[in-house]
């Protein structure tokens, strides 16, 4: 958010192409910054009362996301100069991807879940259609957009299955109920509902068959 503060006011008396470099190179000491407090509260092992859990799984993950993102934005800082791309708002919007998938690393209800990985999506949609001059770029947006929101639909509904099943949505919750619970008469309705979380995660994560 800092970043982006930074970055309109900035608009106004330094150009798009240079605000860009400088959005990145800002960016890098926050990433080392963040591997820092990684490491600081590594012992840590707290769960929220909201579902959030911090615990030595999410830093592990946490630590091997934002390798990927510094890998990404280091091999990306020149992009800008070679494709022509004049647009400040890219590095933020890929931050902002990066904060739903520490969301999803971090909750164990589905519902919060699927906002974190709706939050995610939605900064992909805006990237692919982020060349707004360009033809292929729109389309591609609006494809991306058409095909994640039958997605989502579909991992909502499977998602809505398994709370009228069980009356939780916390994997946990979910977990004790399966396996010491008496569900005989609702196996099939069990196996349709993760069917369709599977299918409408599938198609977010362009797997085979869903990759079309």
């Amino acid at each position: 958010m800092l970043l982006m503060v930074v970055s309109v006011i900035l608009s106004n008396n330094i150009k798009s192409l240079k605000i860009s470099k400088l959005v990145i190179e800002l960016t890098i000491p926050i990433i080392v910054l963040s591997f820092f407090f990684i490491f600081l509260f590594k012992d840590l092992n707290l769960i929220s009362i909201s579902t959030l859990k911090i615990d030595s799984f999410y830093f592990f993950f946490r630590i091997l996301f934002l390798s990927f993102f510094l890998f990404c934005l280091y091999t990306y800082r020149n992009a800008f100069f070679l494709d022509k791309i004049y647009l400040y708002e890219f590095p933020l919007i890929l931050l902002l991807s990066v904060e739903g998938s520490f969301l999803m690393l971090m909750t164990d209800n589905l519902f919060t879940f699927y906002l974190a990985l709706e939050m995610q999506n939605l900064c992909f949609y805006i990237m692919a259609s982020l060349k707004r001059y360009s033809n292929f770029s729109t389309e591609a947006g609006l494809k991306y957009f058409l095909l994640g929101v039958f997605s989502s639909s579909i991992l909502l509904f499977g998602i809505s299955l398994v709370y009228g099943i069980l009356g939780t949505l916390d994997l946990r919750e979910i977990y004790i109920l399966i396996n010491y619970e008496n569900f005989d008469n609702l196996n099939l309705l069990l196996v349709i509902s993760l069917f369709f979380i599977i299918c409408g995660l599938l198609f977010k994560f362009g797997s085979v068959p869903f990759h079309y």
